[in-house]
């Protein structure tokens, strides 16, 4: 008995889907070599950060202790 295949259909907007799919794997390849923004200029935007929100988080804290209970 002969083996029956059944391909599945793929409608035109499936095909429009892959081969959207398909040129964004393409365009990933494209990628510059050097990024944009050096990494000393990255390191140093997330050391502000950091700070800031230590110093948020320890003026949060004390003036909690600083405030009398409720009630």
């Amino acid at each position: 008995m002969p083996e029956q295949r059944h391909e599945a259909e793929i409608s035109s907007t499936g095909k429009e889907t892959i081969e959207a799919m398909h040129s964004l794997e393409v365009e990933t390849d494209r990628l510059p070599e050097t990024p944009a923004v050096s990494r000393a200029y990255a390191w140093l935007v997330f050391a502000l950060r950091f700070g800031l929100l230590l110093s948020d988080y320890m003026s949060r804290q004390a003036s909690s202790r600083s405030a009398p209970p409720p009630g």
